[in-house]
Order: C-alpha cells, then structure tokens, then sequence
C-alpha cells in the first residue's frame, strides 16, 4: 500500500513509558514509522505531565502546546450545575486550536488519530481545515470508567459527584462519536458500546500490546513468594482497588505466611499515600525499569472493580512470565482463561482463598505463567499492532 501522512493527536505528550496510554500511542506510532508510513504528534503539553517536545522529536515532529488541566475547585462548583462535563472541557485550548488549524493547513494529511474521547472537542477544527480521514483511538469508553467508580465509592458526597459527572461524560461522547469517520476501540466491550451508540463509521477493535523483548521471563524462574502491584498511582479506580486490598485481602494473607511481602510501584502518589502501611508492604514508588520490577515478585495482582478499555501492564506482566491474579474488570479486552493463563478472582473469599492456594502452589504458577507468556507472544505483540492499523488505515482511506 501507498505511505500514508498521520497526525496523532494526544492529550499529553507519550513520554515516559510508564503509561498504559502513553504505551499504546508511542509503541503505534513508531510501529506504523516502522512500516514506511509518516507520523507526526500534535500534543497538549500538561502542567502535570510536563515534558520537553525534543524528548521525542528523534522518532517524529512533535507539536506541542502547553496547558494547565489541573482541577480547580471551581471548576468541579460549575461543572456540578453546567450540562458539559468539567472533567472534558478542561482540554480546551485556544492556542492548540490554533497550532492545530496551522498544522493542517501546512500539511496534507491522510489521517488524524485522536488519542481519546476528549479530543473530539478538536474535530470541528480538524474538518475546518484538512480533509484527512478523522480516527478516533479509544482507549477507554470514558463515562463507563466514571460509573464504575460511582458504584465502588464509598464517600457519599464523592459518590453524588461521580454520579452527576458520569452522564455528562456518557452525553458527550455520544454527542461526538460521529465526528469520526472510522473508531478503533481497544477492546470489544467498547467496540459493542459504539455500535448500540449508533455509529455509522467504520469500527474495529484492535488490542493494545506488550514489547516481547523488553518484557521477557528469561533467567526469572519462579520468582521469590513475593505479591507485586504496578500502576499508576493517581488513577483513581487503582487507588481504590488497592485499598481495598489492603483493608480486605492482606490480614489474612499474612496470618498463614507471616514473612510474605506486598510491593507496590506506580508513578505519583498522593503525599502519604500508604505511610502507614500494614507491616510487609513495600512501597515503591515509580520505578525505572517495569520489566525489572516484574521479575522482583511471584504475582501480579489487579484489584480492579472499575476502569475500563485494556490495561497494558496486564500484558506487560503475562510477558514477563509473572503469574496475574485480577478481577474480570482487570483483563477486559484480553484473550485469556482463568485458571490457564491467569488467575481470576471476584470478592474477598476467591482472593483469599485464590492467593493462598498459588501461594502453596509452585506447580500450579509455574504452569500460569508459561501459559501467559506463550499467549502474549501469540496474539499481543507490537509488530502485528501495527500491521493491523497500517491495514485498517488503508481501508479508511479507500
């Protein structure tokens, strides 16, 4: 097939790889460069992820815009009583308008890949001044993200929140979902909601990835009998998850195995967060080297009950040969079995009884993580990511 000319739009600027989103957009970005296609970033450039545009500019342009999206506290007062969802519209940017219309009006670009929902509040610019084929990337369906974590909030007045945002968000993405001439969800759940949504453009599902060589069981073994957490620690459905674990699960882990150990690794943590830790928890922080952390321990845990789309370190873990005990929510969107290459618990008596059981069980570990590994070199590795939007590209483009 002919190069096609891409722009990926992106909420922040994917750098560093310590992000399931900034992963997936980085990892097909350099894939479809890869292939002989051109690529070039146009990226909000946020207070909070700050980064140098020139940390990418050896792979491709990159266009960026600084942007302050911190939440105020005014802002979540009016977005209670306004009918646009505050957590969205904190993406507006003049000046990124602005860049993007400039950029668009210089370039003739095939494709526009817009790395979220959010973004859809730049389609009407994109169409004002290109006639690309506009792409969306979903990564998550958003609003069902918010939903889920109304139902697992414990705080009344937290949960009256989430509940008055999460339709909000459910109304924009549906208001928007039609700015796009194709979507590819990330995973078939969400592929399912844009369908019953009502769009009418091309749709197809094509699954995040893991780096084969850099996440790799080679020389790991068993692993020492040690539990592992890694993710981001400001996303909230991670942050309630893990508390949950540590209020439910951990006492009674420990009572049969007084010497095992919980570490948890994950980028910006709240100050304090886990200060008081119950004795035998480790708390990391973010680390340089995933792949190195991953082989620290025996099991992966993702206590997860809200989020949605498909998490990356999931996959990362199941490479690198770490056995991955999660809830359902936690492996959305990936091909695997309980019981043959993962592990899968819902309450607190299949996670107790669960952790227990391959806690004694060297064998039964040993046969889920080769069984992981052998599944992410199967379905999951970038390359055939990439192949797979190169294909669905050319499909969009005619």
């Amino acid at each position: 097939m002919k190069a096609l000319r891409i722009l990926q739009v992106t909420n922040r600027i994917p750098w560093p790889l310590n992000d399931g989103g900034n992963i997936a957009t980085y990892h097909v970005g350099r894939e479809l460069l890869r292939l002989g296609h051109s690529v070039s970033l146009a990226s909000l450039n946020t207070v909070k992820h700050f980064q140098d545009p020139a940390v990418l500019s050896a792979l491709y342009p990159v266009h960026a815009v600084e942007i302050d999206t911190s939440i105020q506290l005014a802002g979540l007062i009016k977005g209670i009583f306004s009918p646009h969802p505050y957590n969205v519209w904190r993406f507006w940017s003049d000046a990124f308008a602005q860049l993007l219309g400039e950029l668009l009006e210089r370039n003739d670009f095939d494709i526009v890949q817009f790395e979220g929902s959010y973004l859809a509040l730049y389609s009407k610019v994109v169409r004002k001044h290109s006639k690309a084929k506009l792409v969306l990337r979903s990564h998550n369906v958003e609003h069902v993200i918010w939903q889920r974590l109304a139902l697992a909030e414990p705080g009344f007045f937290k949960r009256m929140y989430l509940r008055n945002l999460s339709p909000k968000i459910a109304r924009f993405e549906r208001e928007h979902l039609n700015d796009f001439d194709a979507i590819v969800p990330i995973a078939n759940q969400d592929r399912d909601w844009y369908e019953q949504a009502g769009f009418k453009g091309r749709l197809r599902t094509i699954t995040g990835g893991v780096d084969l060589e850099t996440f790799q069981p080679a020389g790991a073994g068993m692993g020492p009998k040690r539990i592992c957490f890694l993710g981001s620690l400001e996303w909230l459905p991670n942050i309630q998850g893990l508390e949950w674990f540590l209020s439910e699960v951990w006492p009674s882990l420990r009572v049969e195995f007084p010497d095992l150990e919980f570490w948890v690794a994950g980028k910006n943590p709240a100050e304090g967060f886990l200060q008081d830790a119950p004795e035998g928890v480790r708390m990391l922080g973010m680390v340089d080297d995933a792949a190195k952390f991953m082989l620290e321990g025996r099991i992966m845990i993702v206590p997860l009950f809200s989020g949605g789309g498909m998490r990356i370190k999931v996959l990362e873990a199941m490479a690198a040969g770490r056995v991955v005990f999660s809830t359902g929510v936690g492996v959305e969107g990936i091909a695997c079995t309980h019981g043959k290459d993962v592990w899968l618990a819902e309450g607190v008596v299949e996670w107790v009884a669960g952790l227990k059981g391959l806690l004694r069980d060297e064998d039964a570990c040993m046969q889920l993580q080769a069984k992981a590994r052998a599944l992410a070199e199967a379905r999951y590795g970038w390359g055939a990511i990439g192949r797979e939007f190169e294909q669905f590209h050319g499909e969009v483009c005619g």
